[in-house]
């Protein structure tokens, strides 16, 4: 498969992923999906399925920047506490992190999972 499969595949397993943001597991159900379609191995399954993980941060992103703008807007919250906005953004951004990194390893493991249901119910046709 060629480069452009596997961003294709890891595309529809983070459409997946969104799709089914209200399951806890749904990193886990778009990186199978990728993972299945992806039909390079387990290996091949678990980066398609952590990039899978990576795309579906992506509206989690474009979030993160509008709650920023908006909280540019407010008046600044430094003259009531001090260092309030500095631990806020790092409190923030820590969890961001933790997001992407969490959602990346359920992708990868449900690409593992994917490829090695691929592998084990081949229909040659």
């Amino acid at each position: 498969m060629s480069e452009g499969e596997t961003l294709f595949n890891a595309a529809v397993g983070a459409v997946v992923t969104v799709v089914l943001s209200f399951v806890l597991v749904s990193p886990l159900v778009g990186g199978a999906v990728a993972g299945y379609l992806q039909e390079r191995g387990r290996r091949g399954g678990a980066e398609v399925g952590a990039l899978s993980g990576l795309f579906a941060s992506l509206p989690l992103a474009a979030a993160l920047v509008l709650l920023g703008g908006v909280f540019a807007l407010l008046p600044p919250l430094d003259s009531v506490i001090p260092a309030v906005s500095l631990v806020g953004a790092v409190v923030v951004v820590g969890v961001f992190l933790l997001v992407v990194v969490l959602t990346a390893v359920l992708g990868a493991l449900g690409g593992m999972l994917g490829a090695y249901v691929h592998d084990e119910t081949r229909f040659d046709v």
